[in-house]
């Protein structure tokens, strides 16, 4: 659920609303590097608009940097990992048509988090529900551009604030399945996200 200020050429500001659905599907280059990609559906409106337009795709490619780990041991109550993790990502939006609204918008995304797993059994115990809870994160900047087009005609519009922050948590109902739940905020109105994804 993405909501965003964005401002048209020449000023004039207004509020872009989106719902997203979409697949992930992520491939581990390396122990520490993971590509991925997305692709769904979204309805998108603007302040203008008094409802969302026809769903349209969505897609988007990027990756997922694990830079820095550290495992703590002693003491034991806090026993888990601490990990420093980038993630970039470039998506397309496509939504809605000529009534009452259609709009078209890329979005350039990047995150450095720092995460804490806290590990709910011993890290051997793969039976054991929940698996860990990770909970992190740090700054984030994404960039919009786009256009919305109407019977009145084209404008193009960006993103009002490119800096803001992250932070969520995953929960690992086992080793290899995790329920996710993030908000991103630029500084005016929030963007929540949640996940299910399963680690092959």
């Amino acid at each position: 659920w993405l909501l965003r200020d964005v401002r048209y050429d020449g000023g004039e500001k207004t509020r872009l609303e989106a719902n997203t659905g979409c697949g992930y599907v992520g491939y581990d280059v390396a122990p520490w590097a993971v590509v991925f990609g997305t692709i769904g559906g979204t309805a998108a409106q603007s302040t203008e608009s008094d409802e969302s337009g026809d769903a349209r795709v969505k897609w988007s490619a990027g990756i997922k940097l694990n830079l820095w780990r550290l495992d703590i041991e002693d003491p034991a109550f806090l026993g888990g990992r601490c990990t420093l993790r980038a993630q970039g990502e470039f998506a397309r939006y496509e939504s809605g048509n000529l009534d009452p609204a259609s709009f078209d918008w890329t979005e350039w995304y990047a995150s450095l988090t720092l995460n804490y797993e806290l590990f709910a059994r011993k890290r051997t115990d793969y039976d054991r529900v929940p698996y860990s809870l990770m909970l992190y994160g740090g700054p984030a900047l994404s960039r919009i551009d786009g256009t919305r087009e109407s019977a009145g005609g084209s404008r193009d519009f960006e993103g009002d604030n490119v800096v803001g922050l992250c932070a969520g948590t995953d929960l690992f109902i086992s080793h290899n399945l995790s329920a996710g739940a993030q908000l991103q905020h630029y500084f005016d109105e929030p963007t929540i996200s949640a996940s299910l994804i399963y680690h092959f």
